[in-house]
């Protein structure tokens, strides 16, 4: 039990995420709950949007250090073309503030997810440091091999040009050679500060130690160092209550759960009002905040929040439609619901692919559908033509994922690695 672990000596940790970004900030926010019931003095630093919301954050003893941070559009932008790259004085200005943020805080260990400067700072400041990662990132540990980039503009005349088979093989040296030109401000913070630069970006991602917060079965790696540990999924879901409007569901009717995140894209939520529009299906969407949309142009049988509580949302839902998100992928199998993921950048592919090759769902890119948006909707009926099977397939997901226990597990890695560390 959590509770009788014994906890020799409170430790100030800091946890800086990619904080525009809620789930990156959200996994960081429940780890620091736990860390905090712990006895930990636990800093949340980053952006306020989301880590020093108190509807978000929900423990008042958490506290929150701001930091300047690459805003949702600036990420989006690097993650969906192949040219753009952040400067390097927005990275010069990231690590200026972490290096202050070090000297007035002075924590015993900094924990990073996707925030790419600290894994500079952190070894300048010469604090321990552990990552948060995904499994698909750590290309190098990682069983799925790379396909082509299905989400790039120009993925569609690659295709067209070498075929699909042809562009999977070949694709994926070119974008290990993009990810590397993306990296390069980093790179060369690297070098004026005397650090050994890094191969690859599943190498820069590397910290002192390391936790995947994947499943083995979801997300395969192999040969893994000492200094890392599978721990499986952490992700932040919010605690609404359910909304008065679903006592109006006709639960005869097919039901479909609609969310894309944080970083949804406008015109791909008003393309998939269009499709749905006029048919049989009853969609519930969660918007996220992404789009400001007037009561006259919710179509008929929609029903709109800005947050809803995802798995309690999924238990009634038959069809679960999303951007690729970890958080959602995972509430998913929890409710064994299958989806279709509508990938709107290059991480979100990776989780596209695993569920379509495990059998639980359908991959399509923001590109795809948006160009033919019928696609959207021969996907769902031929999810619901074959539901019992993706169900199925689910459930040996939902059974693997109860083997672990994330937080749990999480939190007493990185307590053994600060008494290492001592």
């Amino acid at each position: 039990m959590i509770s009788e672990r014994v906890v020799k000596k409170s430790k100030r940790i800091v946890l800086t995420p990619a904080s525009n970004i809620l789930a990156h900030a959200g996994r960081c926010i429940i780890l620091a709950r736990e860390l905090t019931r712990r006895g930990h003095q636990v800093i949340l630093a980053g952006s306020p949007k989301y880590l020093n919301d108190p509807e978000v954050v929900r423990d008042k003893d958490i506290r929150f250090y701001q930091l300047p941070d690459l805003s949702v559009e600036e990420a989006m932008v690097m993650l969906r073309t192949m040219s753009k790259t952040i400067r390097r004085s927005s990275v010069e200005k990231h690590i200026d503030a972490e290096l202050e943020m070090f000297n007035v805080l002075k924590p015993d260990l900094v924990i990073v997810d996707f925030r790419l400067s600290i894994y500079i700072s952190a070894r300048v400041a010469k604090v321990p440091l552990i990552s948060l990662l995904e499994g698909r990132w750590i290309e190098q540990y990682s069983v799925r091999k790379w396909k082509a980039i299905r989400t790039l503009p120009q993925y569609p005349f690659i295709r067209l040009l070498l075929g699909e088979k042809t562009a999977d093989r070949i694709m994926p040296f070119f974008q290990r050679l993009i990810l590397k030109y993306k990296i390069l401000s980093y790179q060369a913070a690297f070098k004026k500060y005397g650090l050994e630069k890094k191969k690859s970006m599943g190498d820069l991602l590397t910290g002192d130690y390391n936790l995947i917060l994947d499943t083995q079965l979801w997300t395969p790696t192999e040969h893994l160092p000492g200094n890392f540990r599978q721990v499986g999924p952490i992700y932040w879901a919010p605690e609404n209550t359910m909304p008065h409007w679903v006592k109006e569901l006709d639960r005869k009717r097919p039901i479909i759960y609609l969310t894309l995140g944080s970083t949804g894209h406008e015109d791909l939520f008003q393309k998939l009002f269009k499709v749905f529009g006029e048919t049989e299906y009853q969609i519930l969407v969660s918007t996220g905040g992404q789009i400001d949309i007037s009561d006259h142009e919710i179509p008929k049988d929609f029903y709109l929040e800005r947050y809803l509580p995802g798995e309690e949302i999924m238990t009634l839902a038959d069809v679960v439609i999303h951007h690729g998100g970890t958080g959602t992928a995972y509430q998913a199998i929890k409710t064994f619901t299958p989806c279709i993921v509508i990938a709107t950048h290059f991480e979100q592919e990776f989780l596209g692919e695993a569920t379509e090759e495990l059998g639980v769902g359908i991959f399509l890119s923001m590109i795809e559908v948006l160009k033919n948006p019928s696609l959207i909707l021969e996907s769902t009926q031929k999810i619901f033509a074959h539901l019992e099977t993706y169900k199925m397939n689910m459930m040996r997901l939902k059974k693997d994922l109860e083997t672990y226990d994330p937080v749990r597990t999480a939190a007493d890695t990185i307590e053994d690695f600060l008494q290492m560390a001592a």
